[in-house]
């Protein structure tokens, strides 16, 4: 998976995909800038793993674009860039 570092340019359209999340959402413009400054972006390819179930996580991931299915032991779900979902 690719990782980069978000540009000044990308700020204001993470900060607005940020806006649009149920979790972060309700927080002022100002923090949400801060938040978006301080995010790491990642590409994955079609198919690829992003995370998988039980590891531990220190992140939080939004999807932008595309959509990525959600597999659990009890289920599968896809998720899409317009959609929120808890599992992401």
């Amino acid at each position: 998976m690719k990782d980069f570092t978000v540009s000044a340019e990308q700020v204001p359209n993470i900060a607005a995909v940020l806006r649009r999340s149920t979790l972060l959402g309700g927080l002022s413009a100002p923090i949400l800038e801060s938040v978006a400054k301080i995010c790491r972006m990642q590409q994955a390819k079609a198919g690829e793993t992003i995370v998988r179930e039980g590891d531990p996580s220190d992140r939080l991931f939004l999807l932008l674009r595309g959509e990525a299915e959600v597999r659990t032991q009890a289920s599968g779900t896809t998720a899409r860039s317009e959609e929120h979902t808890s599992e992401l």
